[in-house]
């Protein structure tokens, strides 16, 4: 009895874990923000790994356009490549944001000059 207990409240934590992580993964589609689609234990980390940091970003821009968001593991990070956007993000709406992150890449002109301004909800 004791084992049957313990097997059912493993089953509903693991299913209330997964509907958790299954609700923090569509922020970005409940926002309307276009992005990849996360796996549900590595976000979008699998495909940065793969194709490298930049070219995913490069990548996603072509086929998101300036602002998408996708998933450093389960931190949530929105780039913006807009210059109008941009500014808003870094000066009207700083508080609203944790963390900002610049990432530059050489010989590369096409999102923001060699800047791709990055953002973590």
């Amino acid at each position: 009895m004791f084992l049957e207990v313990v097997a059912v409240a493993g089953v509903i934590s693991f299913l209330a874990l997964v509907r958790h992580m299954n609700k923090h993964f569509n922020q970005f589609e409940h926002l309307g923000v276009p992005g990849p689609k996360p796996s549900l234990l590595f976000g979008n980390l699998l495909e940065l790994r793969a194709k490298g940091q930049f070219q995913a970003i490069q990548d996603w821009t072509k086929l998101y356009g300036d602002i998408f968001g996708y998933f450093e593991g389960y931190t949530p990070v929105m780039v913006v490549s807009n210059p109008e956007v941009l500014r808003n993000v870094l000066l009207k709406d700083a508080a609203n944001f944790m963390k900002r992150k610049v990432s530059i890449k050489k010989n590369d002109e096409t999102v923001l000059g060699n800047f791709v301004h990055r953002v973590s909800l």
